[in-house]
């Protein structure tokens, strides 16, 4: 496999994990110059899969679909394990990446209404303050997701003040 085929998700058609995080190791250096970065993870909140409704694979391509719809140019978005995507929001901070997950809630009605299942996300922001690195953002995002799907899904979560620039 080359490289360039390994930037892309065939699922998809969305960047690759192994891209995003080149991305993103690249874009966490420069926030640390104080260029705002927002991070919104999403994922599929347990569905019931039934004859009625697609099978988990299809979900996820629509998932991105929809998600590719709702996102700018200059955001960059991934598939980012078997159920999630990540976007990266350059030059955004904590409240436009809320606004941002609110608007993909509102574009994902339909979504709700094919697949049967929610979604869930967690917004995360950085700005260079602090020792944190990009992992350690991650986690943190991760952490927040797996809240908000603990309270029961379809729902927006934010991690600890150290990523809420």
């Amino acid at each position: 496999m080359h490289d360039v085929d390994r930037l892309v998700d065939p699922a998809t058609g969305l960047s690759s994990e192994w891209h995003f995080e080149i991305v993103l190791d690249f874009i966490f250096s420069i926030a640390h110059r104080g260029v705002t970065l927002t991070l919104v993870l999403f994922r599929i909140d347990d569905g019931e899969w039934t004859v009625d409704h697609p099978k988990p694979d299809q979900v996820v391509t629509d998932l991105g679909s929809t998600l590719r719809g709702v996102t700018r140019s200059s955001d960059i978005i991934a598939r980012f394990g078997e159920d999630m995507f990540i976007c990266l929001l350059p030059l955004c901070n904590l409240q436009g990446g809320l606004v941002f997950a609110d608007r993909m809630r509102d574009a994902l009605g339909d979504f709700k209404k094919r697949t049967g299942t929610t979604v869930s996300s967690a917004v995360a922001s950085h700005r260079g303050d602090g020792e944190g690195m990009a992992r350690d953002m991650l986690m943190e995002l991760k952490r927040s997701l797996v809240a908000a799907q603990s309270a029961g899904g379809d729902r927006i979560e934010i991690p600890a003040d150290a990523w809420n620039v």
